[in-house]
């Protein structure tokens, strides 16, 4: 211990990587390593601080339809979506993802068209909320691993639901794990195209109307897209700006809503991860300018079904490459010119 408190007294309380030498470049390189794109972090921070002011715009709007006070906080606006929305207790927890999870089966045919073997298995934990693909080999089935605590808040429960499985992550390894393409090419994992797919799966259930009955989950949808965007702006500012741990939990909780200990447990999490916090966001921007090119360069032509399979069909790659891929499968003759950040 004594050697521990002798090393304690020459380190630094800055926690970012812009406080080390050559700190900005090496959080530059990471940020072009994760997005797969040559974005500056300056870039970054001003598109996160757009969409965190577009989306609070949109979740005042939603609250003030769900019959609250808009003017609220975020953070008592979702406070009182959840309490109102009440939560789930016991194996009811079970049932209602279970139930949300066959829902939501039931409205893919209306966005893909591409089917799945349904090998998913749902296993409750006390920690949940994420996926694990199926072996590569089909020694182990797809597992989601959903909140058990005994108490879940329905507000945040279909996110969940479609963030992980379908449309989200389980439906995007397996489309991949059914594809024709090579072993390797089967394994390559590229988090920005895995984690914006996710994100993306999230407004697409939106677009399919699963939403449309429950506006307390909607804010739970909200909620989720915009600690989303919030996160891009605490990895620039931890580390490129300098922000400490107070400051960046500090923005979390007032433009993102969330509580602070959660505020606090993504801060750690950022510190140690510097640039992954982004890569989703920016996927999830640039799939959505991606098809908006695709929508004006087809008009009536455009098929959201077909628009999906030339995404999915090539595994994940790097956004350029998906670009590129994309226009083969819809038969451009030439690059629409996709805008990265909008």
């Amino acid at each position: 211990m004594a050697a521990l408190y002798g090393m304690a007294v020459n380190t630094s309380e800055a926690i970012g990587l812009s406080a080390q030498p050559h700190g900005a470049e090496a959080h530059q390189t990471l940020l072009d390593r994760t997005t797969t794109l040559d974005l500056p972090a300056a870039d970054i921070y001003a598109f996160g601080e757009t969409r965190v002011a577009a989306l609070g715009d949109t979740v005042r709007l939603a609250a003030a339809e769900a019959g609250y006070d808009a003017a609220l906080p975020l953070q008592e606006i979702f406070r009182q979506a959840k309490v109102d929305r009440d939560y789930a207790l016991g194996l009811d927890v079970f049932v209602t993802l279970h139930n949300l999870l066959l829902d939501t089966e039931l409205h893919m045919n209306t966005a893909f068209e591409t089917s799945i073997d349904n090998d998913l298995v749902m296993v409750p934990v006390f920690e949940g909320g994420f996926y694990e693909p199926v072996a590569l080999d089909g020694s182990r089935r797809a597992v989601f691993y959903g909140g058990f605590s005994g108490q879940e808040a329905h507000f945040g429960l279909p996110t969940q639901v479609y963030h992980e499985t379908f449309p989200g992550r389980h439906y995007l390894a397996s489309v991949i794990r059914d594809s024709d393409l090579l072993l390797f090419r089967k394994a390559i994992h590229f988090p920005v195209f895995e984690d914006g797919w996710a994100l993306y799966a999230d407004y697409l259930a939106w677009e399919m109307g699963l939403y449309e009955d429950d506006p307390h989950a909607n804010l739970g949808w909200l909620q989720s897209e915009l600690t989303a965007a919030a996160r891009m702006v605490v990895d620039v500012g931890i580390h490129t700006m300098g922000w400490d741990a107070q400051e960046a939990a500090r923005y979390l909780v007032a433009n993102a809503g969330i509580d602070r200990a959660e505020a606090n447990e993504m801060v750690l999490l950022q510190i140690a991860q510097p640039a992954e916090a982004v890569a989703g966001y920016i996927r999830y921007d640039f799939i959505c300018n991606l098809r908006n090119a695709a929508q004006s360069r087809l008009g009536d032509e455009f098929d959201i079904k077909a628009f999906h399979t030339a995404v999915l069909s090539n595994g994940s790659l790097p956004l350029p490459l998906l670009e590129e891929q994309v226009w083969n499968a819809l038969e451009w003759d030439e690059a629409v010119g996709v805008e990265i950040i909008q």
